[in-house]
């Protein structure tokens, strides 16, 4: 079973204000569709989805619409506590977020 997702319109001629439509299909088996976002876009271009909250274990995809291709990037440290599941728990993920490791202690 596959499920759509659409990010969206792609401006393809502003000056003529012409757009496109993009429809990418995900195999449900490696992603839950349902319970996933769009967080944004690489430099790279792949598009990343992230689940909407936690779970174990918790997973960040790269979607690359070229190739077609996915990759699933297990993300530790989210959800292993048991307080993280005892009501509904929101995540927040970010492309391209810097942490100055310097103020981490």
């Amino acid at each position: 079973m596959c499920s759509d997702f659409r990010p969206g319109l792609t401006s393809e001629d502003v000056e003529k204000q012409e757009w496109s439509k993009y429809v990418y299909t995900l195999p449900e088996s490696q992603v839950p569709v349902y319970n996933v976002f769009v967080v944004g876009m690489t430099a790279t271009g792949e598009i990343v989805l992230s689940a909407k909250q936690t779970s174990r274990p918790f997973y960040v995809f790269y979607y690359n619409p070229e190739k077609n291709t996915l990759q699933s990037v297990e993300i530790r440290g989210v959800g292993e506590h048991q307080e993280a599941f005892d009501s509904d728990r929101r995540v927040y993920a970010f492309v391209d977020y810097v942490v100055d490791s310097k103020f981490i202690t």
